[in-house]
């Protein structure tokens, strides 16, 4: 199975911590599926990396997450609920550095996250040549 994944999190800083996981899969019959948890932080998660420039962009006030699940919890979920699916990111470089934030504050693995770009055009590459060639 495929599964999509989206994370927003404190800031775009080197130190930033993830604030929300949503994951979006098709089921078998066709339907679309959607999950996600808004993620209190962490204690060892400095609020100094908050960015209300952030919080403009994605709408979440740091008092949310006050309410929100502990991340470790999150972390179980999003690990049970991704299992063996192939995780797409269209930001691998922001999310797969947020997930392992997420994920290892539960002390679990990293799923292997892949990048949709690449993933689309592998995938579609095959069908645009010979559609091409008739």
């Amino acid at each position: 199975m495929l599964m999509f994944l989206d994370l927003e999190a404190s800031s775009l800083s080197t130190r930033s911590w993830p604030i929300e996981i949503g994951l979006a899969w098709i089921g078998n019959d066709g339907s679309i599926a959607s999950e996600g948890r808004l993620i209190r932080p962490d204690p060892s998660w400095s609020v100094d990396d908050w960015a209300e420039d952030s919080a403009a962009v994605h709408g979440i006030t740091l008092s949310e997450l006050a309410e929100a699940e502990p991340a470790a919890e999150v972390a179980a979920w999003a690990q049970q609920r991704i299992g063996s699916a192939a995780l797409l990111s269209d930001a691998p470089q922001f999310d797969a550095y947020w997930l392992d934030r997420l994920i290892s504050s539960a002390g679990l693995p990293q799923p292997d996250l892949r990048d949709l770009d690449t993933a689309a055009a592998f995938a579609f590459s095959g069908i645009l040549l010979r559609r091409r060639g008739r």
